[in-house]
């Protein structure tokens, strides 16, 4: 089995399932090939949110669960109150 050199990495929240499934649509139809490694960390999915994204694209996408809390203890807190809105 040859080892995959490239994925495409997204990181979402419960709110962009929409726009993960767009992505994914749109690639499996412009970019077939940058399918076949897909990663999803996400903090609030729910199975039912992971099964329909599968129904897109069955067997290529890896859902990693990644919490706030994880990513404070890998990180610093953030300072600037603009980035309240991306976390």
């Amino acid at each position: 089995m040859s080892k995959q050199t490239k994925a495409i990495v997204f990181i979402i929240n419960r709110n962009l399932i929409f726009a993960l499934a767009t992505m994914i649509v749109n690639l499996k139809h412009t970019n077939s090939c940058l399918c076949k490694n897909i990663i999803v960390y996400h903090a609030d999915l729910t199975q039912e949110d992971i099964d329909s994204i599968h129904k897109l694209q069955s067997n290529n996408i890896q859902f990693v669960v990644y919490t706030y809390s994880q990513w404070i203890s890998e990180h610093s807190q953030p300072q600037s109150i603009l980035s309240e809105k991306f976390i």
